[in-house]
């Protein structure tokens, strides 16, 4: 379904930096994040690490998706 749709398609719910990788691969744009920024120590440092981990991920992906 994500690679079906001509709209960009967001993960939501239990999102951590781990699961990036895989919810990039099957063809998310992104991900929407509360509580992994919100509880983190430092929550400048998390969203960070997230935004990261987002762009490496989208560019390792093969073209096309």
């Amino acid at each position: 379904c994500v690679l079906l749709s001509k709209r960009p398609a967001v993960a939501i719910g239990g999102m951590t930096v781990d699961v990036v990788p895989q919810v990039i691969a099957a063809g998310a744009e992104g991900v929407a994040v509360v509580a992994a920024i919100a509880g983190a120590a430092d929550p400048e440092d998390a969203a960070a690490a997230f935004a990261t981990a987002i762009r490496h991920h989208k560019q390792m992906r093969p073209a096309g998706r």
